[in-house]
């Protein structure tokens, strides 16, 4: 398998990341070549799980939010005796009883509320894939196709999709085109798989590739030095077992060429 990088003397191995294409069933493909480049300092791996509290909303504060927002800070009572006031001006005038038992209600319902642990539960809704943000570093020692726009282009072809159908699914039936090729005539991009430090991220997609045209370059115009960076994502999400062969580590999948 032909690698793909800059030289990295003195770099331990276990701060260089390697990537390599993988086939339809997972395995490495050993017709492409790989890539190994470090990564700049905030890479990160992140895990997002989306949990909901689908009964928050069932309480007397989602029923009636001003009425319940003004027994909880009290500030019923005041409008009540404003009310009172009022009344009494033009010679209207509530019952002693009644009035006694109002207020004894309202001067309860402060610093009360409707939440409790039941109608704040959360439940699990589903996960999004594992995301990995980071940056790549080639740059050039002696050759810089071979050190730096060699494996950018590399990790461009990965990014991109494989082949794009000029005609739509449904024009121009070819007796050349099988039924899967006539329905789906495109194909996908390629997966990858990553090590680094002792790690092995797969299945994973590359989702964005960003390339800073303004890097330093030769006289030639080629690049001498390029931070690229890059958002890759697992194919699918991972469950307990996947996050504990991943964080324990199974070594590297393949190996990179001196």
């Amino acid at each position: 398998m032909a690698a793909l990088g800059s030289r990295w003397d003195g770099l331990s191995e276990h701060l260089i990341a390697h990537f390599y294409a993988l086939d339809k069933d997972g395995n490495v493909d050993t017709s492409e070549p790989e890539v190994f480049a470090p990564f700049a300092e905030g890479a990160e791996m992140a895990m997002q799980y989306n949990w909901q509290s689908p009964f928050e909303h069932m309480g007397p504060e989602s029923k009636a939010p001003a009425i319940t927002a003004l027994l909880q800070s009290g500030a019923l009572s005041a409008f009540s005796s404003q009310a009172r006031g009022v009344l009494n001006f033009f010679g209207f005038s509530a019952d002693g009883q009644n009035q006694s038992a109002y207020d004894r209600f309202v001067d309860s319902a402060k610093g009360r509320t409707g939440i409790t642990k039941i109608n704040s539960t959360q439940i699990f809704n589903g996960m999004p894939p594992l995301r990995l943000t980071c940056t790549v570093l080639f740059r050039a020692w002696a050759d810089p196709e071979r050190e730096v726009e060699a494996p950018i282009r590399q990790l461009m072809r990965w990014a991109a999709p494989k082949k794009l159908a000029e005609r739509g699914i449904f024009s121009g039936a070819s007796d050349e085109r099988s039924g899967i090729e006539y329905l789906l005539p495109s194909e996908a991009p390629t997966r990858i798989a990553i090590a680094y430090a002792n790690r092995t991220f797969a299945d994973m997609v590359i989702e964005s590739i960003s390339e800073p045209l303004t890097s330093p370059r030769a006289r030639d115009g080629r690049y001498t030095m390029v931070a690229l960076p890059m958002q890759i994502a697992s194919l699918a999400a991972l469950d307990r077992g996947d996050m504990q062969r991943l964080l324990r580590g199974d070594g590297r999948i393949g190996t990179r060429e001196p």
